[in-house]
C-alpha cells in the first residue's frame, strides 16, 4: 500500500476561512494531552480514511498523557516523527508564518494501538501546541475541524497516510466529559463526568489475542490497526452491522441520547451494560479471547464499576466508577484476576481537558 503514503507537507485540506496571518507570540508552549477512552462506534459503515467518520461515545483518562513542546527557533520544521512534522507544517501554511518550528516530545503514551488514542492524542496536543505559540487563531471548534480533516498516521520515519478517524478522540482532549461524536463525525455534545474515575489496563496483545487474529501474525508486535487487521475489522463490521445496526442504532437514539441532552453522564453509563449486548463490544469478542473479555468486564461490574469496556479496537480495558476510592477497588479486583493478560493497572480522572502551558 505504499501509493497511500505521501511526505509530510505535501497534501493538505484546509478550508479558505482558515488562513488567517498569525506569527508566534511566545517563545515556547506545552502540551499534556491525555489518553482517550472509546466505548462504542455508531456506524462502522461511515468508517473510511480520509473522511472521518463512524462517532461515538469517548472520554479521557489522567493516567496516561502524552507531552509535546513547540518552540520558535531553528529554520523549517524539525519534528521527531512525521506526523508532528505534517501538522506543524499545516499549522504554518494556514497562518502564512515561514519561520522555524522545533519539536519536542519529552514523553508519550507508551500503549500504541491498543486502545488508548496514542496518535489521536498526539497529533491534538501538537495542533494545540502550535496554537498556542501563534496565540490561539484558531478556536476549539476550529482545531476540531482542522484535525479530522487532516487525521494522518506514521507510515515509516518518512512518511505519512490518511488514517482512520472518528473524531471521538479530538473531542475527548478539547471537551473533556463524556463526548457523543454522531456518525458523520460531527461534534454533538459532551456530559460532565466530575466526580468520576477510571481504572486503565494495557492488554497484552499476544495474550489476548483470539485464533483468527493470531493468525495474521502482526498482532504481538503492532496491534490491530495495521492493513492486515483492518481487512479482518472490515469484514466483522460489516457482519455487525447487519446483525445489530437497526437495534443499536434505535437503542442509541431513544434511550442514550436522552441523557446526553439532560448532562447526565451517570444516567447515560448506566445503560452501557444494555450498550454492550448490541454495540462495539460485539465486534471485539471477535478479535479477543472471549472468555477473558467477558470475564473481566463482569469482574469490573461485580467490583462495583459504572462501566466498563475494552477501548477502541483494543485489547486495553477500561472501568468507570464512581470516586477515586470505588475505582482502586476496582482496579485491585481487576489485577488480582487478570495479571496475566493486562498490566499497567492505572487509575485516574475521567474527562480531564488538553492544558498548555506557554512561556
Amino acid at each position: 500500500m505504499a501509493e497511500r503514503y505521501f511526505l509530510p507537507g505535501t497534501d493538505f485540506r484546509i478550508r479558505p476561512e482558515w488562513r488567517r496571518p498569525a506569527r508566534p507570540v511566545f517563545a515556547r508552549a506545552r502540551a499534556l494531552a491525555p489518553g482517550r477512552l472509546h466505548f462504542n462506534v455508531w456506524d462502522f459503515s461511515k468508517m473510511a480514511p480520509v473522511v472521518p467518520g463512524g462517532g461515538g461515545l469517548g472520554c479521557s483518562t489522567s493516567a496516561a498523557l502524552s507531552e509535546i513542546e513547540v518552540t520558535a527557533e531553528g529554520d523549517g520544521v524539525e519534528a521527531p516523527v512525521p506526523t508532528a512534522a505534517h501538522l506543524a507544517r499545516l499549522m504554518a501554511e494556514m497562518v502564512g508564518y515561514e519561520g522555524g518550528l522545533r519539536i519536542s516530545v519529552p514523553d508519550r503514551i507508551a500503549h500504541v494501538h491498543s486502545g488508548y488514542g496514542s496518535n489521536v492524542t498526539f497529533n491534538t496536543g501538537v495542533v494545540a501546541a502550535v496554537n498556542a505559540l501563534f496565540g490561539t487563531p484558531f478556536s476549539l471548534a476550529e482545531m476540531w475541524d482542522i484535525l479530522t480533516q487532516n487525521f494522518v498516521e506514521n507510515a515509516d520515519e518518512r512518511h505519512v497516510y490518511w488514517g482512520l478517524d472518528t473524531g471521538v478522540g479530538e473531542s475527548c482532549l478539547l471537551y473533556g466529559g463524556l463526548v457523543w461524536v454522531d456518525e458523520h463525525a460531527r461534534h454533538v455534545g459532551h456530559a460532565d463526568l466530575d466526580g468520576i474515575w477510571v481504572v486503565t489496563a494495557a492488554g497484552d496483545k499476544a495474550a489476548l489475542a483470539n485464533a483468527r487474529l493470531r493468525a495474521l501474525g502482526q498482532t504481538t508486535s503492532r496491534g490491530v490497526g495495521d492493513e492486515e487487521e483492518k481487512e479482518l475489522l472490515a469484514i466483522e463490521c460489516q457482519k455487525y452491522q447487519a446483525e445489530f445496526g437497526e437495534r443499536h442504532t434505535a437503542f442509541v437514539e431513544r434511550r442514550l441520547k436522552p441523557f446526553l441532552l439532560r448532562n447526565d453522564a451517570r444516567g447515560l453509563l448506566r445503560l452501557g451494560w444494555e450498550l454492550n449486548e448490541i454495540g462495539t463490544y460485539q465486534v471485539l469478542l471477535a478479535y479477543w479471547e472471549p472468555e477473558i473479555l467477558e470475564a473481566s468486564v463482569r469482574a469490573a461490574r461485580e467490583a462495583g464499576s459504572l462501566y466498563a469496556m475494552m477501548s477502541s479496537a483494543g485489547p486495553s480495558l477500561f472501568a468507570l466508577a464512581e470516586g477515586r476510592a470505588a475505582a482502586e477497588r476496582v482496579r485491585d479486583a481487576l489485577e488480582g484476576r487478570f495479571s496475566g493478560y493486562f498490566s499497567s493497572f492505572a487509575v485516574g480522572k475521567a474527562g480531564v481537558r488538553l492544558t498548555v502551558e506557554v512561556e
